[in-house]
């Protein structure tokens, strides 16, 4: 092995050994990760959520009229008039000392739910958030809620024990088919 062809052969072989090593490496331990986490095969609603939020959106835009837009709903109507108002240079107040040490004594001092509750409770926000906005007629906000919630279902099942993720990715895929049958049965 005098040659530097011979060397550069040989440093690109144990390179390539390397990152095939290092590769299997990674895998078993993203393996032996969901293993020790109980984590079993995730939910995908995506799919049949899409599907029901088209049906939905379909419907609610056939019933208005060409040239209304959706409603604006009456909390974010409430949040830009607030918004505006706080904005207001003229409406900034300093903060005295008082107001200064209740500031300081009320920290955030950590979450009140754990993960898994948290993306129990934000599923079904997300889930329920995209059927309203489907059937007001708002699709791509509804697909975004959808997408969420998936994204929520499937990170419940890191945070969650295994038979409680089961029980509660099959209160969604129930609720998900009776949505379904309740569109099915109305159109």
């Amino acid at each position: 092995m005098t040659s530097s062809q011979d060397s550069t052969n040989l440093l690109e072989s144990i390179k390539l050994l390397y990152s095939r090593i290092m590769a299997l490496h990674a895998e078993s331990r993203a393996r032996s990760s969901l293993n020790s986490n109980n984590v079993t095969v995730s939910q995908d609603i995506a799919t049949p959520l899409s599907q029901v939020i088209e049906k939905l959106a379909t419907s609610a835009a056939s019933k208005l009229p060409d040239t209304a837009e959706p409603p604006e709903p009456e909390l974010e109507k409430e949040a830009h008039e607030r918004a505006s108002i706080s904005r207001d240079p003229a409406s900034w107040t300093e903060l005295g000392e008082l107001s200064l040490h209740l500031k300081d004594s009320h920290r955030y001092l950590g979450p009140s739910m754990d993960t898994g509750d948290r993306l129990v409770q934000s599923t079904w926000e997300h889930l329920h958030a995209s059927i309203r906005l489907a059937r007001q007629g708002n699709a791509e906000a509804a697909r975004l809620h959808a997408e969420l919630t998936n994204n929520a279902l499937n990170e419940a099942a890191y945070y969650l024990p295994e038979s409680i993720y089961s029980q509660f990715s099959k209160e969604v895929m129930e609720a998900l088919k009776d949505i379904i049958d309740q569109n099915s049965a109305t159109y």
